[in-house]
């Protein structure tokens, strides 16, 4: 269940990267320094 959450959190990162307004599972940040 962890995993999925983690590729899921990656996932909508990169969506947001592509200018996809994809809301966050709970709270946090992207990578990149965008906030989830």
């Amino acid at each position: 269940l962890e995993d999925a959450y983690r590729r899921l959190t990656r996932h909508r990162c990169r969506m947001v990267r592509r200018g996809i307004a994809a809301q966050p599972l709970f709270t946090g940040y992207c990578d990149d320094g965008g906030r989830m």
